[in-house]
């Protein structure tokens, strides 16, 4: 559970990475399913046309993308708070590192080599979608490595011995 963690990741884990997955992730996307299929410009996005408004099958795909990343805030919520045990906590820790590989690898997929040599025309948007899972992936990095202090072990309950 977080509490066994230091108090920086703690804190992290229980609210910035939920948050940032449910508000970035989630949220926007049901609030204006635009705000996804517009990451990239339409010749990088592989759509024929100059039409910005998303076609339906991008807008269910924005939709699905917001259901997954809903998912994602809750689970780290609840292993979060209710796993008890050390290594339950460090594994959620590792996948959810693990998950931001195919996060890039995604997008480098997608923009391909001339849309990736078009980094200068990059959105803020784009940019965050790209640069925050950077951080996210190092302050994870920094929890599994002991940067910010070692887990606490917690107490066994029990009889006691006098």
């Amino acid at each position: 559970m977080a509490s066994i963690m230091p108090p920086i990741p703690r804190f992290f884990f229980l609210y910035i990475e939920p948050s940032l997955c449910f508000f970035g992730g989630a949220f926007q996307p049901v609030l204006n399913p635009h705000s996804i299929t517009t990451l990239l410009p339409a010749p990088l996005a592989g759509r024929h046309t100059t039409d910005p408004n998303p076609t339906p099958l991008e807008t269910m795909l924005a939709l699905q993308s917001a259901t997954l990343m809903f998912m994602i805030a809750m689970v780290t919520v609840i292993v979060m708070v209710f796993a008890k045990d050390r290594a339950v906590v460090r594994g959620y820790v590792v996948a959810s590192a693990v998950t931001d590989l195919p996060h890039w690898a995604s997008f480098a997929y997608v923009l391909g080599w001339e849309g990736l040599r078009q980094w200068r025309t990059w959105e803020a948007p784009l940019w965050m979608q790209l640069l925050v899972p950077v951080f996210t992936l190092m302050f994870k990095l920094g929890y599994l490595s002991g940067a910010f202090g070692e887990d606490r072990v917690p107490e066994k309950k029990g009889r006691k011995e006098l």
